[in-house]
């Protein structure tokens, strides 16, 4: 486009169609149309009439500050509006609004034809994501206690829809998809009906438009460390069309509780002791077995994911692994006022990782206990083999 300036033509804006079509006549027909985005700045149609051996076409380029963006936004051709019709675009007018709705409307001339191309609402949509409660809860994924048929948190998505066009009315249906850990191979938590993903459509309307689903942890989870990551996607269908600058997608998370303190972050305080047991000297050929007996101690808060890495040179293969004992250390005190009468029964558990098994420990106390008493359970010999 060239605008006059003081003493010669300048060109500062260079629009373009198609650039594979060399004989298009693009830019033979020009007219400004009212904002058709509702961004509040007038578009650019401009005709290409002689485009895909002379059925024609035309595109629309949005405005913006001191001109219009060089990227057309919308590609009409001729076949997509009329069935063998020729040098589509030759002719262009778009300050009209022949179908009465308030919206404009675009003529267009062809080879002894004038089509009218209606515009439609455009709308903007906004999308939130709310979890209740805002974390999942130690009760709610804690093997073996938890209850797997009780929800650990409730999905809140709530959609505002607004109408960026200066009139028209909104009519859309959003096809939205809801998932569970995505990206992840381990899926930790489902929606009604034990899926891990959902779909759903429904009408969309101006305003706010909120669904929520509960979710649910029908297993033990293994990892609590990492976050349950929700991603919500959607796309609109109808009269209605969605602004450009409108997200189409929203990942949001929901953490577990962790019993960390007050400030949210764990400060474990982890100690490893080993041993050979009698083991002093290792004889090659004559020593078959070499056991290792290792202590792991937690004198800090809760620690998640901890590993012990064992390194061993080429010449020993490793067998088995056995859980010799597993120590559950548990404070208490219990009022003397309290109203639990003079008993109360304790019962822990230990959880061995590897197999999700828990063995019980229970215990009568008396309410009067002078001071605060600690349990030490013992869990019984858990043995894992694996090929050497």
């Amino acid at each position: 486009m060239y605008t006059q300036a003081s003493v010669s033509p300048s060109c500062p804006i260079a629009l373009q169609g198609d650039p594979t079509q060399y004989f298009a006549s693009f830019g033979s027909a020009m007219c400004l149309l009212p904002d058709l985005t509702g961004d509040n700045l007038i578009e650019l149609a401009v005709g290409a009439p002689c485009e895909n051996q002379n059925q024609g076409a035309i595109y629309i380029f949005p405005g913006q500050k001191g001109g219009f963006r060089t990227t057309y936004i919308q590609r009409i051709a001729s076949s997509q509006v009329a069935k063998g019709l020729m040098f589509f675009g030759r002719s262009m007018s778009g300050n009209l609004d022949m179908t009465r709705d308030s919206l404009p409307d675009l003529s267009v001339g062809g080879a002894g034809k004038v089509l009218i191309l209606r515009s439609r609402t455009v709308v903007g949509v906004s999308v939130s994501m709310t979890f209740n409660p805002a974390e999942i809860l130690l009760s709610s994924y804690e093997c073996p206690d938890a209850d797997t048929t009780k929800a650990a948190t409730t999905i809140r998505v709530c959609v505002t829809c607004t109408r960026k066009s200066p009139a028209g009315e909104v009519s859309a249906q959003m096809t939205y998809t809801l998932q569970l850990d995505a990206g992840r191979v381990q899926k930790r938590a489902v929606f009604p009906g034990k899926e891990h993903s959902l779909q759903q459509t429904f009408p969309l309307r101006q305003g706010r438009n909120c669904i929520q689903y509960p979710i649910t942890l029908p297993e033990c989870v293994e990892d609590s460390l990492s976050p349950l990551h929700v991603a919500f996607n959607f796309t609109l269908t109808g009269q209605s069309v969605l602004s450009e600058d409108s997200p189409t997608s929203l990942s949001e998370q929901v953490s577990f509780q962790k019993n960390c303190g007050s400030d949210g972050r764990c400060q474990d305080d982890l100690r490893i002791n080993a041993t050979f047991g009698d083991l002093r000297h290792l004889v090659v050929g004559v020593s078959l077995e070499v056991n290792v007996i290792l202590s792991v101690q937690n004198h800090g808060e809760d620690s998640y994911n901890s590993q012990v890495i064992i390194t061993f040179p080429p010449g020993l293969s490793y067998r088995t692994v056995s859980l010799i004992q597993a120590i559950f250390v548990v404070s208490f005190h219990v009022s003397s006022l309290a109203n639990l009468g003079n008993r109360l029964t304790i019962t822990t558990n230990v959880t061995s990782s590897s197999a999700c098994q828990a063995f019980n420990f229970s215990s009568c106390l008396l309410a009067h206990t002078p001071s605060p008493p600690s349990l030490v359970p013992y869990a019984p010999s858990a043995t894992n083999s694996h090929p050497g």
